[in-house]
């Protein structure tokens, strides 16, 4: 299978290109950016060819694509894609837009082709696990969740409102919110969003707080702010707390680590070890699209997350409860 790599501004971008060289049977055979150097330095990790024309890369020799642009160029290439007729997978967060996401969602359906929202948690075995303990029921019903993603400052086009449509909020929400979705079979009906800026010089918000309602009535607070420092030892986290009528169960996705000390900078680190996420999710949407069934985390999927961060920053504007708001497919 033949891949290209549309947009290396997300920093996934070079771990996708070294774990599709490790694949052995796909290939990575080119890589677009606006910024030359930019395509090079990841064309170099895979031993593919850069360019700065997105055309060259949709071909009839590509069968899928990775879209691992700034957030505001998601849909254009995702558009472009579909219409060459070439599957996709997709960074999070799927659009800057409700209604974008679903005008990205109505393009591939009707151009035959899948899009898989980048939401690699899902894959994590730790997820995997805590699904089958929620489905056993030996915590009862599920009544509140406590989570937070939260993570260091990313800079760069990150804290840019127009290139990223928002700040922590807009980049954290989504991977929790996709989580519980998931685990809980539910979808979201409120929230209440508070944002602010706390810990960097930069306009968007670096600091929210979350707290949502169910359809199920279960109750989450999240808080994906960025609000790890330069100094923590890793980049941040994500944990949930299942309070249930018979017991509660705690998840830290990211636990697996091995405490690194050493003379350089930074002078201590957590390095991890354990199932690689992102090469999981890679591998299951290579298979999928070869065997031609349907991806395992769908473009609704990365619409539903959007719709909740939507009404979080309508939160933030009105200061009351807003709905979440489900676009209608």
């Amino acid at each position: 299978m033949k891949l290209a790599i549309l947009g290396v501004a997300h920093v996934h971008a070079k771990g996708y290109a070294q774990i599709c060289k490790q694949l052995g049977d796909v290939e990575v055979a080119r890589v677009y950016d606006r910024d030359a150097e930019a395509a090079r330095l990841v064309a170099d990790v895979c031993d593919a060819q850069p360019t700065q024309d997105v055309s060259a890369c949709l071909g009839p020799e590509i069968d899928a694509v990775l879209i691992c642009s700034e957030n505001i160029y998601h849909s254009t290439l995702v558009r472009l894609a579909a219409a060459a007729g070439k599957h996709i997978l997709c960074e999070k967060p799927l659009a800057t837009s409700a209604q974008e996401a679903k005008e990205m969602v109505a393009v591939c359906k009707e151009a035959g082709v899948q899009l898989q929202t980048a939401f690699p948690c899902r894959y994590h075995p730790t997820i995997t696990r805590t699904r089958e303990v929620l489905a056993e029921g030996v915590l009862g019903d599920i009544l509140a969740v406590r989570a937070s993603n939260h993570g260091q400052m990313p800079g760069g086009w990150f804290a840019s409102q127009a290139l990223a449509g928002g700040g922590a909020i807009m980049d954290h929400t989504v991977h929790v919110v996709d989580l519980l979705r998931y685990l809980l079979d539910d979808e979201f009906a409120s929230v209440y969003a508070l944002s602010a800026h706390r810990f960097h010089d930069i306009e968007v918000e670096d600091a929210g707080l979350l707290s949502l309602h169910m359809q199920k009535g279960v109750m989450v607070t999240l808080d994906p702010s960025w609000s790890r420092p330069a100094s923590n030892p890793t980049w941040g986290d994500v944990t949930m707390e299942f309070v249930g009528t018979n017991g509660t169960l705690s998840v830290d996705v990211f636990a697996q680590v091995v405490e690194w000390y050493r003379t350089a900078v930074p002078t201590y680190q957590w390095a991890p070890y354990g199932a690689d996420m992102d090469a999981l999710m890679l591998a299951d949407f290579i298979e999928r699209v070869r065997a031609q069934q349907t991806v395992r985390v769908t473009g609704v999927d990365g619409l539903r997350a959007t719709e909740v961060v939507m009404a979080a920053y309508a939160s933030v504007a009105s200061g009351t409860v807003q709905p979440v708001l489900q676009e209608t497919l």
